[in-house]
This record gives structure tokens, C-alpha cells and sequence, in this order.
């Protein structure tokens, strides 16, 4: 078999899983009281973004010449459609960079207003034009390699970032750490730059807005809500960014990547510690900077939100990623190789249990659970100073529990 026939069930499979993801948003659009075309256009929006974006994946796989590399090099390209896409409502002359990205091309295809599918039709050139190069490309590169490969140089080697282990930790932190940053503020941006839209659609769509409220995400009629609403989703993204970090000190450990480490005159705490702060310090950076992009999106959008109280919501949520932070710390001490489940648990779950439990009815302790039942919709609201101490000083037990068990149990077990 071909790698290239390989490429293309790939494809076939994902774009399976991506039209299946749309046609399920058009039946719960239309059992929510939404016209039928109007959500078939929506429908089949989202079923384009996820074609364009899962072609590309499979091309910057063949191209990269490792999977980290693939995936820096595809949260590029998504980083720079999403600001393609809020630059197209920058001014007059500027609409025509809708037509390079398809969350432009949803935006022209117009869901629930003039409801075209022309925009739509021509995104699909480019999906297929995507999956053609990638199968081209598999069959022409070498096996376990991408086709695009490194080049060895002779250069001295650079021992910056090399001389404590806050350094390393640094070192190892900066790449991953401006990658998430990058694509994060890119979506933030988008979502700023669309949420006069938002608005709009739910002043227009009471039923929506009732839904949305039922769920625990009300004020989204307004901007300081919508903005509230974001920071909540982005702490579980910088949830999961703060986990990732966690398990690559797992990943090192268990393929023995970090015996030179664990070889110098550094106690293991010292080193965990290290990550623990780097990776909170990169929770802080990603969400201030994807506050700033909002407030860019926002501006250009023509709504009005001060970036002080922007950056302010943005940081309400910090304890909750730093909470996810705590908790992988404590798997890595105690079951490394769970440390990306056990790290979800406070923001993928508590997002999950939040959101269900009052359209589901759960009981109230149930709820009481979810660290986000107890953060305030700031900048909607003010900060509860007493909820962010509690989960400060949780994240802060957790991670001294989690650096104690990962000195004293025997490595990679």
C-alpha cells in the first residue's frame, strides 16, 4: 500500500468525523427552535473549518520533520487565518481577506441572515488541494522522517539558559510556551473581532441567548459578558498548555531523556518546582496576551471594553488553569503516567460540570464541585477575592504534595 492511500483514508475518516460534527450542530440548532437553512449553512460552516484544518494537519505532517515541529508549524498557519479573518473587518477595502480563510468564508456564507453557500463551495478547492499535496508528499518522503529536515551545523554549541535549573526549565518552556501564545491570542483576537456579531445574532435569537443562560452562560448580550464568558473557555486552554508541560516531564523521565538531569547535584523538587513556575508563568503571559488581542478584536469591531478590565477578566481565571497545573504536578508525584488525565480534571471537568449542571438539573453539591461555579463574570462583575485565596492556596498544597512524592518514588515507575 502507498503511503499516499494511507493520506487519503486519513482523510476520509476525519472528514467523516468533521461533516459528522456539522450535521449534529444542524440538529441541535434545529431542535432548539432555529431555521433549518439557516443552521444547514452553519452546519456546514463549521464542517469546512474542520476539512481545511484537518487537510492541513495531514499535510504538515508529511512536511515537518517531527510532530512538535507539525504542530508549531499548522497553529501558525491557524493563528494567521484568525487574524486574516479580523482584519477583514478592519475598514472599507480590507473585506476581500475573508476570501483567504474559511472563517471568512463563513462569514460571507452569512448563517441565518442571507444564508450563501457560494462562499462555501469555494473553500472546497483548497481542501482538496491540501489532501493532494500531502499524498504527493507521502510518497516522496523518507519513512520517519518529513520532508522537510533538519540541517546539522557546526557551530558552537549554545549553553544559554543552561547554567540553574530555572534556566532549563526556561529553555525547555519558551518554544512551546510563544506557540500556545501565538495561536491562543489569535482566537481570542477572532472572537473579539466577532462579538458584535454575537450580540446582534442573540438580540435578534432570544431563544439562544436562553439556552446559552441555561447553560450558566448568561451576558452574552452584552460585551463585558461575552468577554467573561471567552476568559472562561481560554482557562481551559491554558489549562491544557500548563498540563502539556507536566507530561513532557513525565515523557522525559520515562524515555530517559532526563537522566542527565537526575545525574547533577539537583534534587528532584528543585526541578519540578521549576517547571511549576514557568508553567504558571506562562499561564499568566498567554492569558494577558490573549486579553490584549481581545481588546484589539473588540476595538476593531467597534464595541467598547477597556483593556484594563480585559486583562483583569482574563487573569480572574488564572487560578483555575493554575489548578490544573497543581493537580498534573500531584500525578506526576504519585501516577506519572496519568498526569495528562488527572490534569484535566479541574478544568476540562469542572468546565463540563459547570456548564451541564444547571440545563441537567444536577444536585447542587455535584456543582459545588467545578472551581468555576465560584468565579464571577468578571469584567461583568467584580472579582471574588475569597474563591481566587481558596484556589491559590489548593494549587499551592497540591504542588508541595506532588514535588514531596516525585523526590521520594523510584523513577519512570
Amino acid at each position: 500500500m502507498h503511503r499516499s492511500d494511507v493520506v487519503v483514508r486519513y482523510t476520509v475518516v476525519l472528514a467523516g468525523a468533521a461533516v459528522g460534527i456539522g450535521g449534529m450542530t444542524v440538529l441541535g440548532l434545529v431542535l432548539a427552535g432555529a431555521t433549518f437553512t439557516g443552521s444547514l449553512v452553519h452546519g456546514a460552516g463549521l464542517a469546512l473549518i474542520g476539512l481545511t484544518f484537518t487537510a492541513l494537519g495531514l499535510l504538515t505532517a508529511q512536511l515537518a520533520p517531527s510532530t512538535t515541529a507539525a504542530r508549531e508549524f499548522a497553529a501558525v498557519v491557524l493563528g494567521i487565518a484568525l487574524v486574516l479573518r479580523v482584519a477583514g473587518d478592519a475598514g472599507a477595502g480590507l473585506e476581500w481577506l475573508r476570501w483567504l480563510t474559511p472563517f471568512g468564508l463563513v462569514t460571507n456564507s452569512a448563517p441565518f441572515a442571507a444564508n450563501t453557500v457560494l462562499p462555501l463551495a469555494a473553500g472546497v478547492p483548497a481542501v482538496l488541494t491540501l489532501v493532494a499535496l500531502a499524498a504527493f508528499v507521502a510518497d516522496r518522503r523518507d519513512l520517519g522522517a518529513g520532508l522537510l529536515r533538519r540541517h546539522r551545523s557546526r557551530r558552537a554549541p549554545r549553553r544559554w539558559l543552561l547554567g540553574s535549573a530555572m534556566a532549563f526549565a526556561v529553555f525547555r518552556s519558551v518554544r512551546p510556551c510563544l506557540m500556545w501564545t501565538f495561536a491562543v491570542s489569535s482566537f481570542a483576537m477572532f472572537l473579539g473581532g466577532v462579538s458584535g456579531s454575537v450580540i446582534d445574532f442573540l438580540a435578534a435569537q432570544p431563544r439562544f441567548a436562553a439556552l446559552a443562560a441555561d447553560a450558566g452562560f448568561s451576558g452574552l448580550d452584552t460585551i463585558s459578558g461575552f468577554a467573561a464568558v471567552i476568559f472562561s473557555v481560554l482557562a481551559v486552554v491554558a489549562g491544557f498548555y500548563a498540563v502539556s508541560r507536566m507530561k513532557a516531564v513525565a515523557t522525559a523521565e520515562f524515555t530517559g531523556r532526563a537522566v542527565h538531569l537526575f545525574a547533577l547535584p539537583l534534587t528532584r523538587r528543585r526541578l519540578v518546582l521549576a517547571e511549576v513556575v514557568v508553567g504558571a508563568s506562562g499561564i499568566v503571559l498567554m492569558l494577558s496576551t490573549a486579553a490584549a488581542a481581545m481588546w484589539c478584536g473588540t476595538f476593531i469591531a467597534g464595541e467598547h471594553l477597556p483593556l484594563p478590565e480585559t486583562v483583569a477578566g482574563a487573569l480572574n481565571v488564572a487560578p483555575v488553569s493554575v489548578l490544573s497545573l497543581a493537580a498534573a504536578t500531584l500525578a506526576l508525584g504519585g501516577l506519572p503516567r496519568l498526569v495528562s488525565l488527572i490534569g484535566a480534571v479541574p478544568t476540562v471537568g469542572g468546565f463540563v460540570l459547570a456548564a451541564a449542571a444547571p440545563s441537567l438539573g444536577l444536585p447542587g453539591w455535584l456543582a459545588a464541585l467545578s472551581p468555576f461555579t465560584y468565579l464571577t463574570p468578571v469584567p461583568q462583575a467584580p472579582a471574588d477575592w475569597t474563591a481566587l485565596t481558596v484556589f491559590s492556596v489548593t494549587a499551592a498544597i497540591l504542588v508541595t504534595l506532588g514535588a514531596v512524592a516525585y523526590e521520594r518514588r523510584d523513577l519512570a515507575c
